[in-house]
């Protein structure tokens, strides 16, 4: 796991010389007013839930999506497809754009396979304004209770 978050922390850090996802994310400063950090964040939150469709991974392999191309999906096809760890990804680096700091955060869930400790499954991104506030990006959220989280961490983007 903790392979997989640097390689999504390289891709996000990589996507900031992508005018797609610069530009694109400037869209939410304009629309959400100048350092008007809470609401530009709650508008990435609000268009993410809107264009994402969760699929998960091709079988037995963990397959991440470059920000800039997750834009281009979302150009051509008005949604986007992925797991958690791309809408995490793409979040953060929408929110890097503008200023506001990422973090990834994962959590691990019971399971009889696992242990007590549970697997690590999930991850998404909250973004933290200047202003002090955490606003959480969890498109991929199924609806209802999640199982029981027997683990979490939060890792800086």
């Amino acid at each position: 796991m903790r392979q997989t978050l640097a390689h999504m922390r390289s891709l996000v850090a990589e996507s900031m010389a992508d005018p797609s996802v610069v530009i694109f994310a400037r869209s939410f400063a304009l629309r959400g007013g100048q350092r008007e950090y809470r609401k530009q964040a709650e508008l990435i939150q609000a268009w993410l839930r809107g264009v994402w469709v969760f699929v998960d991974d091709p079988l037995d392999r963990e397959f991440l999506v470059a920000p800039g191309a997750l834009m281009s999906m979302a150009t051509s096809f008005g949604r986007i497809v992925g797991d958690c760890d791309e809408a995490a990804m793409l979040g953060a680096a929408l929110g890097q754009a503008i200023g506001l700091a990422p973090q990834f955060v994962v959590l691990g869930f019971a399971s009889p396979d696992a242990g007590a400790d549970g697997r690590m499954a999930h991850v998404y991104t909250q973004l933290l304004t200047p202003d002090g506030d955490t606003i959480s990006l969890d498109v991929t959220r199924p609806d209802g209770p999640l199982p029981e989280v027997t683990r979490s961490w939060v890792m800086d983007v």
